[in-house]
């Protein structure tokens, strides 16, 4: 941690992270992608929660 700062999210795993955490981890990171992506489409963020 470098000037005092943690990084966020990081590489899927740390201390005491499980397989399953780090699978919603991605998950999570993914989905802030796709509503980034497309936050100003709503039929296509339907269509892709569907």
């Amino acid at each position: 941690m470098a000037g005092g700062v943690a990084a966020e999210g990081g590489g899927g795993g740390g201390e005491g992270s499980t397989s399953s955490e780090a699978t919603i981890n991605a998950a999570e990171r993914y989905m802030k992608a796709v509503m980034e992506t497309f936050g100003d489409q709503e039929e296509k963020l339907v269509m892709f929660r569907d």
